[in-house]
């Protein structure tokens, strides 16, 4: 197992936060011709409709996740630093983490990228940000089917906060199912 400090993991993910935000401002200038990178943020609506799009997004989410789980071997779906991530985080340390990430990635790849590229360019950046897994071509895929969910949300209701909400939860519903022991992320 690595031998990595929580603090530098904790110093890893802010750095890796910052960087994206960075990136979504000098891209928010270039694509919109000011640094309003923000501006996705400021329509929320709460609707049934948006709720029900909102609660599909998450369960048919979880449920590839669980696929996945179930039908890839451990050896395949396995990443130390996600197991690192969740062991030495509590889940309210682990909330704010998983906030504060999904915030940063659906404000640049679906609030900044996608609406100029569409939704395949956008979740193909989306993927390859998480070079990390390019040893592991199942978690790949999981990433890609995650991003494509995560736009056809965004496309369907024009809420940055949806895919916002939804990457959120499935994150923090995951960890949970880990540090509980009912899901085993850990290689044979």
């Amino acid at each position: 197992m690595l031998n990595i400090s929580k603090k530098l993991l904790l110093l890893n993910i802010v750095l890796s936060q910052t960087i994206l935000v960075i990136i979504a401002i000098i891209l928010s200038f270039f694509i919109k011709g000011n640094w309003l990178f923000f501006e996705p943020f400021l329509k929320i609506e709460i609707r049934f409709d948006i709720f029900l799009i909102s609660l599909a997004g998450i369960l048919f989410l979880l449920f590839f996740e669980f696929l996945c789980w179930k039908f890839i071997s451990k050896e395949n779906f396995f990443d130390e630093l996600n197991l690192i991530l969740i062991e030495k985080f509590s889940l309210a340390e682990l909330s704010i983490i998983f906030l504060s990430g999904s915030i940063v990635e659906e404000m640049l790849f679906r609030g900044i990228i996608q609406p100029f590229v569409g939704i395949l360019a956008a979740n193909i950046v989306f993927t390859l940000i998480h070079f990390r897994y390019f040893s592991k071509k199942y978690m790949l895929l999981e990433v890609f089917v995650i991003g494509i969910v995560l736009g056809i949300i965004y496309k369907l209701t024009l809420m940055l906060y949806v895919p916002i909400l939804c990457h959120f939860i499935v994150n923090l519903i995951t960890a949970m199912l880990v540090k509980k022991g009912y899901l085993n992320i850990k290689a044979q």
